[in-house]
């Protein structure tokens, strides 16, 4: 841990920008273990906050008691969910209305829209 947090501070003074840092939690319990994934998780949000870089964490669904421990830590907290064949995401802190997710694709690429259901 210690090292990628050297990393990711070296990486900030060689570009000059803050850091973009996405972590599956799953793979972290794997390799430290459950109790060990929230200290590295908290570090790590901790100097995300303190360099002004952005830290996104993915917890399964499996997971839901760790993604409840690990919300305070959260400034955004989103869930995405899948019900009945549909994609449908909700801010869970700030808390938000439930919108379905959908593709986009009339410009050549895949783009995601939502589309608030109400």
């Amino acid at each position: 841990m210690a090292r990628y947090l050297k990393a990711t501070e070296a990486l900030m003074k060689q570009t000059g920008q803050p850091y973009l840092s996405i972590v599956g939690s799953d793979t972290i319990i794997t390799m430290y273990g459950e109790s060990a994934c929230e200290k590295i998780l908290n570090l790590g949000a901790t100097q995300a906050r303190r360099l002004g870089a952005v830290g996104i964490v993915t917890v399964k669904s499996g997971l839901s008691d760790l993604a409840k421990r690990l919300s305070p830590l959260a400034d955004i907290y989103l869930r995405l969910t899948k019900e009945n064949g549909c994609l449908l995401l909700h801010g869970v802190k700030p808390r938000t209305g439930l919108y379905a997710v959908e593709m986009d694709v009339s410009r050549g690429y895949p783009l995601p829209k939502l589309t608030p259901i109400v």
